[in-house]
């Protein structure tokens, strides 16, 4: 679209203000007027141009269609004071998850909440439906540092798509258009058809509702809403020029399972549910023989709530990873496991985005950043965007996935290399069912 790319004049414009002038720079995209705020507080000073509007206002006829340039222009200088999100709620389970894994007490009936015991809270002041809006974030220097590097880079049709949880698999989905990929934790619970039907299904009664009248087919929805698409892939095979690192953390289900599976017979159930699909000797099989119940030291768990954590975690992210690495081309795919205690799902965050700060507590899972191992996870990133290793900055070095080795991102043999624990049976035999 036309108008994203006035956005990239923050970029060029930002290289002539720095060497104009001290102040913080002043950009104009036409339709707005953008100041930068400047963070200084890590090893090298950013300047963020905060709340950018890349899109007119998604109300009225333009609520559910695709974003258009903005229509108005505002002369008032911004400089991001006006902070904006867009409307949205954590998850009752979310919140329930956490204080499981916070106080990692047995399931009691705290942890299953009811909906008569909700209220849902009013929106805050900074939530609006009006949410088009950017975050730019650039070097305050840019002699003696990488920006040329990445500019030049860019230029010559470098794409790199860098996703977190839910946002990681979208290397898959769009491959054809990238160069890169760096997928953390990638979070991608696979849709049988009976849940597509079942979504199919409520999404046209919840449209017909919006509507105030009876939408039965595909072309009716179509006609009220924007395109959608239900599907899924699971034996994924990347395009032969795509490098990737495929990223996991150590301790992902636990957020995700459910607490109050304590026997056999709770486990199968869960079985069912994730594969509503499959038919009774596959769930038993799976059961029995792929998370048999054998607690002896042999398994990856010693109790029904770590086994039903480990299918959790390994059916919808871990496994992921390993399907991303051992689907690139030989050479072009590195593995990392975040290991900084306790591994929990989206801990390493604080730690991609590290900017200094070692004394604010993690959202999840408590603690705070460890400095070393920030810097670390962020060269591995930088070699990875600006060269075609992972061994041009960091330390210590990492190799290449195809000798099946993992990179230990741990407080204790920080850089160590481990033979992949997903390259195993369970991740094998998600990879090849032939059901989905």
């Amino acid at each position: 679209m036309r108008f994203f790319g006035k956005l990239e004049l923050i970029a060029t414009s930002f290289e002539f203000a720095a060497v104009q002038a001290t102040a913080l720079p002043v950009i104009d995209l036409g339709y707005v007027v953008q100041q930068a705020t400047l963070n200084s507080s890590g090893p090298s000073p950013l300047l963020t141009f905060s709340n950018v509007r890349y899109g007119a206002p998604p109300v009225g006829n333009l609520r559910f269609a695709a974003p258009i340039a903005p229509q108005t222009a505002n002369r008032t200088i911004n400089n991001g004071q006006q902070f904006v999100t867009c409307p949205q709620a954590i998850l009752t389970w979310v919140i329930r998850a956490a204080e499981y894994v916070d106080h990692n007490t047995p399931a009691t009936a705290t942890v299953t909440a009811t909906a008569s015991a909700l209220t849902i809270p009013p929106p805050s002041d900074t939530m609006f439906e009006d949410c088009l809006f950017l975050d730019v974030v650039l070097p305050e220097e840019i002699y003696n540092s990488k920006y040329a590097v990445a500019k030049r880079a860019s230029q010559n049709g470098t794409m790199v798509d860098c996703g977190d949880s839910k946002g990681a698999p979208s290397s898959y989905q769009i491959s054809s258009l990238l160069t890169k990929a760096i997928t953390q934790s990638p979070a991608f619970q696979p849709i049988t058809d009976t849940q597509q039907t079942t979504t199919f299904e409520e999404t046209l009664g919840l449209a017909s509702r919006y509507a105030d009248t009876p939408i039965t087919t595909l072309a009716q929805l179509k006609a009220r809403l924007r395109d959608f698409h239900l599907w899924s892939c699971r034996r994924w095979k990347l395009y032969p020029s795509i490098s990737v690192i495929a990223a996991r953390n150590a301790n992902e289900g636990i957020l995700f399972m459910d607490p109050t599976i304590q026997n056999s017979t709770a486990f199968t159930t869960l079985v069912g549910k994730l594969i509503p699909d499959a038919g009774a000797d596959t769930i038993a099989y799976v059961s029995n023989a792929v998370y048999p119940p054998i607690f002896n030291g042999s398994y990856p768990y010693s109790t029904q709530n770590e086994r039903a954590q480990l299918i959790t975690e390994k059916f919808a992210i871990v496994c992921n990873s390993y399907f991303l690495a051992s689907g690139a081309t030989e050479g072009n795919a590195w593995k990392n496991i975040f290991a900084v205690p306790p591994g929990l799902h989206s801990i390493d965050i604080p730690y991609t985005f590290f900017n200094g700060d070692t004394s604010t507590p993690n959202e999840v899972g408590g603690g705070t950043v460890n400095a070393t191992i920030a810097a670390v996870l962020q060269d591995v990133i930088g070699d990875f965007v600006l060269t075609d290793t992972l061994n041009e900055k960091s330390v210590p070095k990492s190799e290449p996935y195809g000798s099946g080795k993992a990179f230990d991102m741990n407080v204790t043999d920080l850089g160590s290399s481990l033979n992949d624990p997903d390259q195993n049976e369970r991740c094998k035999y998600w990879q090849t069912v032939s059901w989905f």
